[in-house]
Formats: structure tokens, sequence, C-alpha cells
């Protein structure tokens, strides 16, 4: 299915792009709010040159369903 993120916080310097999201649909049956934040690195020419993400994975899997993953 689609993946639906909300936007959190988006900040940013001469160089750096950095997005917070929160997922509210598509991580399986989402019951989990699963967080992430993505960092983008710009270049000169204001072209993305490298991308690094982040997200909470556990909280992820247990929205697919690996009962080792569930939450407390």
């Amino acid at each position: 299915p689609p993946l639906y993120l909300q936007t959190l916080d988006i900040f940013s310097s001469s160089n750096k792009i950095a997005w917070r999201w929160i997922s509210i649909n598509g991580t399986g049956n989402n019951h989990e709010k699963v967080k992430g934040i993505d960092v983008f690195n710009i270049n000169n020419q204001g072209q993305i040159q490298a991308t690094y993400a982040e997200f909470n994975s556990g909280a992820w899997l247990a929205d697919l369903g690996y009962p080792e993953c569930k939450s407390a």
C-alpha cells in the first residue's frame, strides 16, 4: 500500500535540509507511529548530493506483525 507521511518539521542551512516526519498510514497495521528524519546534502548547483535517512525500524517491524518488536 502507499506510504503516507506527515511533516513534523523542516529546517535548513546553506547546504543541508533536514525533514522530520511521522507515519500516517502504510506501515502495516499502523498501530505504532513510525518517526524518522532525512538529511539532504545540497551541492553548489542546488541539487541533492547525498541523502541520509533514519527511522524507527522497530515500530515499523511491529506494524508488520513481528512479535519480537511489539511495544511495551
